[in-house]
């Protein structure tokens, strides 16, 4: 993976990671992030 993707390069996450990957992060983000106040919409598109 690479460090700080961002929201500039996040339309390349799924060439990048599996959706396997990209669903354990959203699923992480959303139990250490309940109410989705932390960089809303940032890494992982709402």
């Amino acid at each position: 993976g690479e460090h700080g993707i961002g929201h500039v390069q996040r339309r390349y996450l799924p060439i990048a990671q599996t959706e396997a990957e990209i669903s354990f992060q959203r699923r992480l983000k959303t139990a250490l992030d309940p109410l989705g106040i932390f960089n809303p919409g940032k890494l992982l598109p709402d």
